[in-house]
C-alpha cells in the first residue's frame, strides 16, 4: 500500500524500534562506548582503555589507579546517566577495573 503523504525516517525508525525491542537494547548497549567521555568527564576518559558492554553489565577498563578510584566512587551515578542518556535502562551493572 502506498503512502499518501511523506513520512520523516525518524518516524519509521522510531516505529521499527517499538516493534523490535531486543534490537533497540543493542543499539542502545552499542552507544554506551560513545557515551561514557561524556559521563566521565574528560580526566577519566583519557584514562580509559576499554568500554564493553555484555547482557547489561558494562566493563570499563581505566588506566591510572586515582582516575580509576574516582570512577569507582561514583559508578552507580555514571550508570544512572547513561541510562537516563539511552532513554531506556540498558545497564543494570557498572564494573570499574
Amino acid at each position: 500500500m502506498r503512502r499518501q503523504q511523506p513520512v520523516r525516517i525518524g518516524e519509521l525508525w522510531g516505529d521499527f524500534l517499538q516493534g523490535a525491542p531486543g534490537i533497540a537494547r543493542k543499539i542502545a548497549e552499542a552507544r554506551v562506548a560513545d557515551l561514557w567521555p561524556m559521563v566521565a568527564g574528560p580526566r577519566i576518559a583519557a584514562y580509559t582503555t576499554s568500554v564493553r558492554v555484555v547482557h547489561g553489565i558494562a566493563t570499563v577498563h581505566i588506566s591510572s589507579a586515582p582516575a580509576r578510584s574516582e570512577a569507582f566512587a561514583s559508578r552507580l551515578q555514571m550508570r544512572d546517566q547513561i541510562n537516563r542518556l539511552s532513554g531506556m535502562d540498558v545497564l543494570k551493572n557498572l564494573i570499574i577495573k
